[in-house]
């Protein structure tokens, strides 16, 4: 009968102490939330634990300073005869998740039309007036959404296609960041971007960038990072 009555006692004892731990580990797990702390963007918001164990983030203010630009207000234009400069905007699209957008001419150019050794090429006769402005077929769906902008085009005769004047000249670039980026084997930015931003109507204009043909998506990335975006 006392063996009896010892075993049922250290079973009443070893039940009662299981309990106990086990609310020490509801407890213990209900401190570690209301000690968690959440960084974001470099500031730390305390969360704090309510009495029904939910959890309410501070209401402080955030600090949004170096957050990177949201993928879904990023826009990668590029007009491309060649598809080289169409490949860089892949790139670019790729490292930042925008959107992508190809200004497509009403007249679409032609390899004679392209055709440097010939004065009178469609190309040629249109580089040499600054006034020239090809249509533009289609335009930019909720242009209003981005705020950030890559614009990106070859170089004709050391400058910008004159189509590129009638896309910057056709939008609102207020509140918006233009970062600009040309492709060339040899000549560089020249006056591209400095024409483009004098024909806008503003914007923030960001250091503008030559790349080859077989540019690294890493350079790229470079790029990016060097001008803040």
């Amino acid at each position: 009968m006392k063996n009896l009555i010892r075993t049922f006692g250290s079973v009443l004892i070893i039940a009662i102490l299981a309990v106990t731990f086990s609310g020490c580990s509801e407890y213990s797990s209900l401190d570690a939330r209301h000690a968690k702390i959440n960084a974001l963007n470099g500031r730390f918001i305390s969360e704090n634990v309510d009495k029904k164990g939910s959890v309410a983030t501070s209401e402080e203010e955030i600090d949004r300073t170096g957050i990177k630009t949201d993928p879904s207000e990023v826009l990668v234009v590029y007009f491309s005869c060649t598809n080289v400069t169409k490949r860089i905007a892949g790139k670019i699209a790729e490292l930042t998740g925008g959107d992508i957008y190809e200004i497509k001419p009403a007249d679409p150019y032609t390899i004679d039309d392209l055709n440097y050794n010939d004065d009178h090429s469609r190309a040629t006769v249109e580089q040499r007036d600054a006034h020239v402005r090809p249509q533009i077929s289609g335009s930019v769906e909720h242009w209003d959404r981005y705020s950030t902008i890559y614009l990106g085009y070859p170089i004709w005769w050391s400058e910008e296609p004159r189509i590129l004047d009638t896309f910057v000249e056709s939008y609102d670039f207020k509140d918006k960041k233009i970062a600009p980026f040309c492709i060339s084997g040899g000549c560089g930015v020249g006056s591209s971007a400095a024409n483009l931003e004098a024909n806008s109507n503003g914007g923030e204009w960001l250091m503008a960038q030559r790349f080859r043909e077989n540019t690294s998506i890493g350079d790229i990335k470079d790029w990016i990072e060097e001008i803040g975006l």
